[in-house]
């Protein structure tokens, strides 16, 4: 008996060794194919990153913003627009959350609804920074990163804005001469019979009809400098016209006992046509005059600037305050009345000389002389 138990005892060791054999067998081989995935996971890994690299030194050459982000919204990458705009130094070490770069609590709110809709696209709210405005979208790239482009629309927002401020000003500026010619007309329709009445009416409502005029006329000069080709090769003398236009401001000057006096060239050519250095002259004349005091003086200079042509206009005003001196060219931009002499300007002035003086090549300077007074200085090139 002891035998046999023996003989059982060794069969079943056996046995157990072989299946213990079998597992160590199949252990091995599972190990073998765990390593062989885990290469193979590292490669994948290897060739993700590679594709990344790569796609980050592509977006380098994109002219616009582009942030890479994962799945949680952290940045993993910036091109080098974006790290401009978002004062990212050289030294943060990435992945970093996106609050880091932009702390607006609306636009975050936004960013993260936008992240739970991927793998759909979406378009973010402007993101406004620097005095710049971004136009943001955030677009899927693969499955667990997405591309957060920033186009500057910051232009098209300040086109936008003057567009906006344009049409605000020009319906003010028409509707106050129209009430008026409406309010004089409905006085006629009643005390017509009243001769000084009839007169009076008729005075406002020539004045107010050549203000509108003026106002009109101005505003197509400006689209006209705008969409119509400058013409190069034509001449004109900038002396001989100035001279013009001091003489056809005599009569004004001679109501308000203000001297113009001319001094410098005699001749001076300049490549524009007449007609733009008439209406330049004009609109400085008529700034000048404007904001001069009565008996007071209007100098008018005209010369060379080495390789420039030189026109400057200055009056004894109580000038422009610094904060404004810059904004005054801008279109139907006024400053206080309190510091104007009379309201009959339109806004447009010195924008039409801005306009016109750059179309040429040249600009318009505007500065502050001591003790009071504004001047006007236009460069352009010589003919």
């Amino acid at each position: 008996m002891s035998l046999l138990v023996e003989a059982a005892a060794i069969t079943v060791g056996a046995i157990f060794l072989m299946h213990i054999g079998r597992l160590r067998q199949e252990l091995e081989a599972e190990r073998q194919k765990q390593a062989v995935l885990l290469s193979d996971l590292n490669a994948l890994r290897e060739v993700q990153k590679h594709h990344e690299r790569r796609l980050d030194i592509l977006f380098q050459s994109v002219s616009e913003a582009v942030i890479r982000v994962d799945r949680q919204g952290r940045v993993r990458a910036v091109n080098l627009q974006a790290r401009k705009l978002f004062s990212i130094g050289e030294h943060l070490e990435l992945p970093q959350p996106m609050l880091l770069l932009h702390r607006d609590t609306a636009w975050q709110q936004a960013y993260g609804e936008a992240l739970a809709q991927l793998p759909e696209p979406a378009t973010l709210p402007d993101i406004r920074i620097k005095g710049q405005v971004l136009a943001a979208r955030l677009t899927p790239l693969g499955r667990d990163q997405a591309l957060l482009l920033c186009v500057d629309m910051t232009r098209q927002a300040q086109l936008e804005e003057q567009r906006k401020t344009f049409l605000a000003n020009l319906i003010h500026d028409l509707k106050t001469p129209l009430t008026a010619m409406l309010g004089w007309a409905r006085t006629l329709q009643s005390h017509g019979h009243d001769e000084a009445i009839r007169q009076e009416a008729a005075a406002v409502l020539a004045m107010e009809t050549k203000r509108i005029n003026t106002l009109l006329d101005a505003m197509l000069t400006l689209d006209r400098i705008e969409n119509e080709p400058f013409a190069g090769n034509i001449r004109c003398d900038a002396a001989s016209i100035v001279r013009q236009q001091i003489e056809a401001m005599a009569l004004r000057c001679r109501e308000r006992r203000i001297r113009i006096e001319y001094e410098g060239e005699e001749s001076l050519p300049l490549p524009l046509p007449g007609e733009d250095l008439a209406r330049i002259a004009s609109n400085l004349l008529d700034n000048a005059l404007r904001h001069s005091p009565e008996k007071g003086t209007i100098v008018v200079r005209i010369d060379r600037a080495v390789d420039r042509g030189r026109i400057v206009i200055v009056d004894g005003g109580p000038g422009i305050p610094e904060t404004q001196l810059e904004r005054v060219t801008e279109r139907f931009y006024r400053l206080d009345e309190a510091r104007t002499r009379d309201d009959s300007g339109h806004g447009l002035g010195l924008a039409i000389v801005k306009a016109l003086a750059q179309r040429a090549g040249g600009k318009l300077i505007l500065a502050n002389v001591a003790p009071h007074g504004l001047k006007a200085e236009v460069l352009l090139p010589l003919a």
